[in-house]
């Protein structure tokens, strides 16, 4: 079949790309990673990338977005195209429900375009796609790109492809992505090409450039973090980021140490952090703690639309290294029915409700990074690539730019694991000195329990109990039980 011409194809849509648009459609390279200020166009320059492919039959396309909303832009360019071709009503199937995430395209010869959410990973597995575009790619996780959409690309190659618009936020995966694509950098990739796009590149909505009235009415100060990061399209440590603290080479524990691996250490205690989840992912991390008190947290569960018994049974099941102990676990207060159920079929579970007081948590994560010497207490090994990514993207709420306070509320995503840490640090340190900690982990406490239901943890007496595992005060008082139940 001939190929499409793309650019009679435009001109019936009206779309007039710009130059700085053309280099990014001129591109031969299979990745493409524009990185893109406000108000560019990269969400339109896009969409108008895949729209021909639509018109090959039997091709399958996605946009994936961190989350429906966030796809829905692409789409909604794609959507609006096939209104001004007037053939809407001519496609075979198709549907845009962004509160539900139905949105696709399907051509009368086969061809199809989805939208699809990176806060669904489940819905990501597929195989023999023609293209794709990760759409706000900064904003997602490694693993979304590297697990699951790199490899539905395999079948087609080499003529299958990838884009990645998005602002930048910091030098997380996106920055490594970007550096593959630029010709002077040690990681260059010929399959790869980058560019920084700044808003003002955009002549249709700055014809001034950079000194357009717009553009310097938003550059405040020089080195205005928000300017450059939302407006000049620059990968600096992102606006809103809460663990500022964090930085790869000090805190990946391979990188610290100049090693290949994190080696388990019997002699250490080891502890599991849980933040609990079904939609969103349900997290457990291993975490040992060396007689200096510093932490490694050397593995990580995370996995989402399971009930927390199967949680469970996978994590009991796991091959695991020798010497392997769970000295104590520490999750959220708020659902008792998962601590029961952990507390039941895994390890101990310590839940107090003062552990849910978020700026105090993320304090104590933010002295446990960086101490006041400039030491780190915390490092995360490789194994561990959605605590990194959390790591690096835990960011406060957007808030109107002007506004003079600022409360560190963190925005609802990359937060499982950031939530998991939390609820550790808060139990092991801030509220440690309220229980006798040697009490949990007498009995079973210092073994993986055998059996289905073996019983964990101790009376107020000391002894192993059947399931209503009390902590005690200095007093012997029982202050509340593994199950969550408090009692006085």
């Amino acid at each position: 079949m001939a190929a499409i011409d793309k650019t009679a194809l435009w001109k019936k849509v009206g779309y007039q790309p710009h130059d700085r648009q053309l280099l990014f459609h001129l591109s031969e390279a299979r990745f493409k990673i524009p990185v893109c200020g406000r108000r560019f166009g990269k969400s339109k320059m896009a969409a108008m990338e895949a729209l021909p492919e639509l018109f090959i039959p039997d091709t399958q396309g996605w946009i994936v977005g961190p989350t429906y909303t966030l796809g829905a832009k692409e789409f909604a360019y794609a959507w609006q195209a096939f209104m001004d071709l007037g053939m809407l009503d001519k496609l075979k199937r198709k549907a845009f429900n962004e509160k539900t995430g139905d949105m696709y395209i399907e051509m009368p010869w086969g061809s199809r375009l989805d939208v699809k959410s990176a806060d669904h990973p489940d819905s990501l597995v597929g195989e023999g796609l023609d293209y794709v575009i990760v759409s706000e790619a900064a904003k997602q996780r490694p693993s979304v790109w590297d697990k699951y959409l790199r490899p539905a690309l395999a079948d087609k190659a080499p003529r299958s492809w990838a884009a990645f618009p998005s602002t930048p936020e910091g030098q997380n995966w996106y920055y490594q992505l970007y550096r593959r694509g630029q010709r002077h950098s040690p990681e260059y990739n010929k399959a790869y090409e980058s560019w920084n796009f700044p808003s003002w590149e955009n002549p249709h909505v700055y014809p001034g450039g950079f000194e357009d009235p717009e553009i310097q009415d938003q550059l405040r100060t020089p080195d205005d973090p928000w300017f450059w990061q939302e407006i000049g399209a620059d990968f600096r440590s992102f606006v809103g980021k809460i663990y500022t603290e964090w930085d790869d080479d000090t805190h990946i524990y391979e990188a610290a140490f100049n090693t290949d691996r994190y080696v388990y250490n019997p002699d250490w205690e080891n502890f599991m952090f849980f933040d609990f989840g079904f939609q969103n992912p349900f997290v457990a991390l291993d975490v040992q703690r060396d007689p200096s008190d510093n932490l490694y947290i050397w593995r990580e569960y995370y996995l989402s639309g399971l009930p927390v018994h199967q949680h469970a049974m996978a994590l009991r099941t796991r091959t695991n290294p020798q010497g392997y102990a769970i000295r104590c676990g520490y999750g959220d207060y708020a659902d008792p029915a998962a601590i029961e159920t952990l507390g039941s079929l895994l390890c101990p579970i310590w839940a107090d409700k003062d552990s849910k007081d978020v700026n105090q948590g993320i304090q104590e994560v933010k002295k446990m990074l960086l101490d006041k010497t400039g030491t780190p207490h915390i490092y995360v090994s490789k194994d561990c690539p959605n605590t990194i990514w959390e790591f690096q993207n835990y960011k406060i709420k957007p808030s109107i730019r002007d506004e003079e306070v600022q409360k560190e509320t963190p925005k609802k995503w990359a937060d499982h694991s950031m939530d998991a840490i939390r609820y550790g640090i808060m139990h092991l340190y801030v509220l440690g000195a309220k229980y006798h900690l040697s009490d949990v982990n007498g009995g079973y406490g210092n073994a993986m329990p055998q059996g289905p239901l073996a019983p964990v943890g101790l009376d107020p007496l000391g002894n192993p109990s059947d399931g209503d595992s009390y902590f005690t005060r200095d007093s012997g008082e029982a202050v509340f039980t593994l199950s969550g139940r408090m009692e006085f």
